[in-house]
């Protein structure tokens, strides 16, 4: 979007306490956040709204953070590059299979807001272009 100076980001979390944390922070860090509680809300924002990057929980109801990755690899394969996995379950086998085969980021819950911010700031500057 030309003209927009803030880079917008968008936290998918089914936990209300997680999506607040991340869009105080974040927007206190100087990015507009917006949230959705799964996959499938987020589904519909994206529909209406260009985000720069997308911070995904990896366990939700409705369609999962893997459900919503796979979804927007398919439909908007430039922008999947632009996500961020949050999981708190990174020790199961699936879970951890699957943050190895997609190749992106990712945070361990409990996360800091510190770690929050470089992992955003270093996802926007690497998929930057």
């Amino acid at each position: 979007m030309a003209g927009r100076s803030k880079k917008r980001i968008l936290v998918i979390d089914d936990e209300p306490d997680i999506r607040n944390i991340c869009r105080r922070a974040l927007t206190l860090a100087g990015f507009e956040a917006e949230t959705a509680a799964n996959g499938e809300e987020a589904r519909q924002l994206v529909g209406r709204n260009d985000y720069d990057l997308y911070l995904v929980d990896i366990r939700m109801p409705v369609l999962n953070g893997e459900e919503f990755y796979h979804w927007l690899e398919s439909e908007q394969p430039q922008k999947a590059q632009r996500v961020i996995f949050m999981t708190g379950s990174s020790a199961s086998d699936e879970t951890g299979r699957f943050l190895r085969t997609s190749g992106r980021a990712f945070l361990l819950k409990p996360f800091s807001i510190s770690e929050l911010e470089q992992a955003v700031r270093r996802v926007l500057k690497e998929t930057a272009g």
